[in-house]
Formats: structure tokens, C-alpha cells, sequence
């Protein structure tokens, strides 16, 4: 076990939410464009902004190289605490962050391939961003496969100190806090809409918190784990 290595992928991670949402600022893209605007607002956007939003959604893009590092720091304490012989949630926790970390990559490609051409139709530019906030807001799968999967196999053990039993609540309650972005579809206007508090705050927020509780709780695990290591 490495300690100062696991600490580092557990902030590489941190810096990759944070790049994620500093990307978004530097495109113009924070708080999203309204998805009731038509196709040649949305076209004046990419053409009065093309340079910001290339530079902005390169940065959301790269934060997934950061986002990826500490999946399997989160995935081996997991695994620890499962049957050695079939460590199924721990896989699933590396699974869900291999598709979580997409929700970083794909959106800022899409922005990307939106603003080449920003000369383009505006139809097709409207297409293009819907395609873009839609992958960016309404992709969570991923990260829900991923909290369940660190939830469930804590509250399996309710002897275990190596993982805090109120961290498995916190993953829970995120998890079921993604699902009411499923309406998104259904609304171009109000809480529930890709700008909206349903759909684009509270899931944001909780997204950058996850980030920050799983960087203190998984450092600490990883404090007593060398002490106990190094007492034996």
C-alpha cells in the first residue's frame, strides 16, 4: 500500500471537479443557456463566444484524466470489505467511475466538435447543443452505479471501522438525488429543465460535495490503515 500515492489520486480527483466546473465558467456555459432558447440564440452564443467556449469545454474535457484517479483507491477499500472470492461491488464501483469519468469527456468533446464551426447552420448548432447539455446533465447512471456499489457493502458490515457507516447513507442519498434529472426530457422551462434546480443544482452541488466527503473519508481510511500497518 502506498499512502502519499492513494492520497494524490484521492485529490487528482477533487481537481478534476473542480476543473470540470472552471471549464464551464471560462465557456459561459455556468448557469447553462436556457433550453427554451431558439436556434439562432443558441447559434449567437457559439458565434459571439467560440474562442471561450473552445478553451472552457478542453479544460471539462481533460478533468476527466483527474476524475478517473481515484476510482480504484474508492473501489480497493471497497473490496476489502466483500467476499475476497467474488468482490462484485468493488467492480461495480470501478465500472460506474470508468462511466462516470465519460460525463466529463464526452460533454466537453461535443462543446468542442459544437464550436469548430460555429459558421454552421442554426438548426444543426441547436442540435449539436441540446446533444451536449443533454450528456452533460442526464448521464447519471454511472455515478448512481457507483454510490449504490460503496453504500451497500458498508451496511453489510456494520462491525467494520474501516469505512464509516454514515458515508454509505451519503452515497445512498446521492444516489436517489440524480433521479429526478429523468424529467429533464420533458421540460424546457422551470426546476426540472437542464438549468433547472432539480436537474442541474442540486445534482452539480452534489456531484463537487461527493468529491470533497470521499476525499476526507477515504484520506482518513488511509491515515489508520498505515498506522495499523505500521503497529503490527
Amino acid at each position: 500500500m502506498y499512502p502519499a500515492t492513494n492520497k494524490l489520486m484521492m485529490w487528482a480527483g477533487l481537481a478534476g471537479a473542480l476543473l470540470f466546473f472552471v471549464g464551464l465558467v471560462i465557456a459561459g456555459f455556468f448557469p447553462p443557456p436556457s433550453p427554451s432558447l431558439g436556434a439562432a440564440e443558441i447559434a449567437a452564443i457559439y458565434q459571439a463566444n467560440t474562442t471561450n467556449i473552445r478553451i472552457g469545454t478542453l479544460i471539462v474535457m481533460i478533468s476527466g484524466v483527474f476524475a478517473l484517479a481515484p476510482v480504484p483507491v474508492i473501489a480497493g477499500f471497497v473490496r476489502r470489505l466483500e467476499d475476497p472470492e467474488m468482490p462484485v461491488m468493488s467492480q461495480l464501483v470501478l465500472l460506474g467511475g470508468l462511466i462516470n469519468v465519460l460525463v466529463f469527456i464526452f460533454p466537453g468533446l461535443l462543446f468542442i466538435i459544437t464550436s469548430y464551426r460555429p459558421d454552421r447552420p442554426a438548426d444543426i448548432t441547436l442540435l449539436m447543443n441540446d446533444f451536449s447539455w443533454f450528456i452533460t446533465v442526464l448521464a447519471w447512471p454511472g455515478a448512481f452505479v457507483q454510490c449504490l456499489a460503496t453504500a451497500i457493502p458498508i451496511l453489510r458490515n456494520p462491525t467494520q471501522d474501516l469505512l464509516p457507516r454514515w458515508m454509505a447513507y451519503f452515497n445512498l442519498w446521492a444516489a436517489l438525488l440524480f433521479l429526478p434529472s429523468c424529467l429533464m426530457p420533458f421540460f424546457k422551462n422551470g426546476p426540472f429543465a437542464w438549468n433547472g434546480l432539480f436537474a442541474f443544482w442540486i445534482p452539480g452541488t452534489l456531484f463537487f460535495a461527493w468529491y470533497i466527503v470521499m476525499l476526507v473519508v477515504i484520506n482518513q481510511a488511509i491515515d489508520r490503515d498505515a498506522a495499523q500497518r505500521a503497529g503490527k
